[in-house]
């Protein structure tokens, strides 16, 4: 017999104290010396497009990029991922109004960053 943990509860309780790198903000992943030096930040939304730019930018597209990613097609260009869970398709599932603030809160630092010109949190609802 398995036990749900839920999401609720994760974030009104646990969210904030947790260090784990899926649910750490990005503005707090380096520390705030780097931070001058980044000039390249890409998009989970753009994920396939951005990694393509990194690539070329950094010579590395035909090698790594372009090709034998599971489809035959090059990286990002469908999920193949063992993990992957389809998340997207169940935010409303679990996003409630005021989860969401919670969840808006916990991530500000990120909307507020200036390397990272998020344009502010889309709205799930």
């Amino acid at each position: 017999n398995t036990t749900i943990f839920p999401f609720e509860k994760f974030v009104q309780d646990f969210m904030g104290d947790c260090d784990d790198p899926h649910w750490r903000p990005q503005a707090k992943r380096l520390p705030s010396k780097i931070w001058p030096y980044v000039n390249f930040v890409g998009y989970f939304e753009t994920i396939e497009q951005d990694t393509k730019t990194l690539l070329k930018q950094l010579g590395a597209w035909k090698k790594y990029g372009l090709t034998d990613w599971g489809d035959g097609g090059s990286i990002f260009s469908t999920n193949t991922a063992l993990h992957k869970t389809s998340a997207g398709d169940q935010v409303n599932t679990y996003y409630t109004p005021t989860i969401e603030e919670m969840v808006i809160k916990h991530y500000a630092t990120d909307y507020s960053h200036p390397s990272l010109k998020f344009t502010g949190p889309r709205k799930m609802n």
